[in-house]
């Protein structure tokens, strides 16, 4: 668990007036704070920079800011703005754009525990969108979940949703100045067969590429629509996966059955190759009554937290 250096109330730098606790992840917990001199609030990420086994939670601000810091630098319009980036008390901090919430909130206060089909297309069409333009870049993001999916304060027609926390993200291109030439990519820096959401090839222990993301696109969607097979033990997760690649109908069918194709189409993209991006996008397109540039709409509960309404 990350040690805790920000508190409510606190001033960094003169700049920076830390205010409420945001959540907290393996690595890193994030505040709300005011900056002072742009006049506005900004979401603030503390990281451990101690050593610790592995040095994984430096390496992982580091990796996040670098990461970041090219993805702004190219204009990419699918990740976050980082503001700043500082060591505070043996931490690292990074200053970055403030989210309306997060899709793992929208589903968790949903009534219904689901989105609904519109919704859901809607929710995807834009999801394949901001992890293209991350791809584009030469990253790919390893941790695609509804927690990592937030959604901007102010839409635009371009970019409704941004995919965040890219500290487990990494080069897997050299980008634009040399596309095309691909860069090794570690395959075991991290231990992903306990988790219900990485793709079967990271559980197994194989490097990640950008089909990796798209399959955990898959899995995400499904679970958006209370579709939940992976849960267990691990082997039992990675048998989940294995029936799931050589049969979607199994498991995706019944009032589902729309999302079947889809599905497919995410978990078949050629590993080590460019996705067919478009493709995936049509076919979403294909089943939606909802224009691509809707915004989206939330629901706000008297208890003050909120839901994504149903298209």
């Amino acid at each position: 668990m990350p040690s805790q250096v920000l508190v409510a109330g606190l001033m960094i730098k003169n700049r920076y007036h830390v205010r409420n606790k945001l959540g907290e992840g393996k690595f890193g917990e994030v505040y709300k704070a005011y900056d002072k001199v742009e006049k506005m609030d900004v979401a603030l990420k503390a990281v451990a920079t101690v050593n610790t086994v592995e040095d994984k939670e430096d390496a992982s601000a580091i990796g996040e800011a670098r990461i970041l810091l090219l993805l702004n630098k190219n204009k990419c319009k699918g990740s976050p703005q980082l503001y700043d980036y500082f060591s505070y008390k043996s931490h690292s901090l990074l200053v970055m754009e403030l989210f309306k919430t997060d899709f793992h909130q929208l589903l968790k206060n949903h009534p219904k525990k689901s989105f609904s089909k519109q919704s859901l297309l809607h929710f995807g069409y834009h999801v394949i969108v901001a992890i293209k333009s991350i791809h584009q870049i030469g990253i790919i993001h390893r941790d695609i979940k509804p927690a990592n999916i937030f959604l901007r304060n102010h839409q635009t027609n371009s970019m409704k949703l941004v995919i965040g926390d890219l500290g487990m993200a990494v080069k897997f291109e050299s980008g634009f100045e040399k596309p095309g030439m691909r860069i090794r990519v570690a395959a075991r820096d991290f231990d992903f067969s306990k988790s219900p959401y990485h793709s079967l090839g990271m559980a197994e222990g194989r490097a990640a590429q950008e089909s990796d993301d798209l399959e955990m696109i898959a899995y995400m969607v499904m679970y958006a629509r209370g579709i939940r097979p992976f849960v267990g033990s691990v082997t039992e997760m990675i048998a989940k996966r294995k029936e799931l690649h050589q049969n979607p109908g199994n498991m995706v069918r019944g009032n589902n059955g729309w999302l079947k194709t889809i599905v497919e189409l995410l978990l078949n993209q050629e590993y080590g190759s460019t996705p067919r991006y478009q493709e995936i996008l049509d076919e979403i397109a294909s089943h939606s009554r909802i224009p691509a540039s809707r915004d989206f709409q939330v629901v706000v509960n008297t208890d003050g937290t909120s839901y994504l309404k149903d298209f």
